[in-house]
């Protein structure tokens, strides 16, 4: 379930997400009569809850989902983790959909910090799996370096714009991101960062025609792609983008017309990432 979950969130079907998840919102409502086997199985209840939260914030039902996210590092930090089964994985999911939901609520600082955590959690996890000689190492290292490039490119980046450190956001964060997520496979959190890039450096750009003329052909590329897997929030992010890039152009009609798909302007929510993934 807990997979199944994740699917159909990365494809934007948050509804279907949330109800396969729903079975998270009660399974750490008690503590354990015993201390709990640290094995995958608990492990697994904990992100089913984390599942849960992250489509409470979907909906955005902020304060339940931050209450759930913070009982589930407080369960695994009692009951699960230990040195032999540390579950870096796990905290850093939990901190990554925390400091989504305070950057959802322009929190920018906690966010960062949130944001911080799970990077050094992924860094961490496979810091141990080099240690412990794991099976499919390269597979573990290649799913770690993606969790944090998807955190630096949509998350940190965003934080560091919205704080007004342009050049940090850009050349600190999302460029070498970028670089990353392109071999990933990843193509709608790649696309999504083309987004992300195209709204910073067209702050960048000004009165810049040629440069705002390419970035909208990026973000029109990266809506392409949206459009293809279907996912209408994604494309909606990307719309807001290019409405914004149609006025920098002197185009004032551009986003009534960039809008008519969509029969009306979208909330902050709808368009995940835009201001925060």
């Amino acid at each position: 379930m807990v997979l199944l979950s994740e699917v159909y969130d990365y494809y934007g079907q948050f509804k279907a997400s949330g109800s396969v998840s729903r079975l998270g919102k009660t399974i750490l409502s008690a503590p354990p009569r015993r201390r709990l086997l640290r094995n995958e199985l608990a492990q697994a209840k904990v992100r089913l809850a984390v599942a849960y939260a992250r489509s409470l914030y979907r909906r955005n039902k902020y304060d339940e989902a931050e209450k759930l996210l913070m009982d589930c590092r407080d369960y695994v930090t009692v009951y699960i983790r230990k040195d032999s089964f540390p579950n870096f994985g796990t905290l850093g999911e939990i901190a990554y959909t925390l400091g989504r939901l305070h950057l959802q609520r322009q929190r920018f600082l906690s966010a960062l910090g949130e944001f911080n955590t799970a990077i050094e959690s992924y860094n961490e996890r496979i810091l141990r799996k080099r240690k412990d000689k794991a099976p499919n190492l390269e597979a573990e290292e290649a799913f770690s370096t993606h969790k944090v490039a998807t955190i630096v490119a949509l998350a940190v980046s965003w934080c560091n714009y919205a704080r007004g450190s342009l050049a940090t956001a850009l050349f600190g964060n999302l460029i070498p991101s970028q670089m990353l997520l392109r071999n990933s496979g990843d193509v709608l959190n790649s696309a999504y960062a083309d987004v992300v890039y195209a709204s910073i450096a067209r702050a960048y750009a000004g009165k810049d025609k040629k440069k705002l003329l390419s970035l909208r052909d990026l973000v029109t590329h990266a809506q392409a792609v949206f459009v293809k897997y279907k996912h209408r929030y994604y494309s909606a992010g990307a719309a807001l983008e290019l409405s914004l890039i149609s006025l920098a152009l002197g185009n004032i009609g551009g986003p009534t017309v960039i809008w008519k798909p969509y029969g009306r302007i979208p909330h902050r929510g709808m368009c995940d990432g835009m201001p925060a993934h």
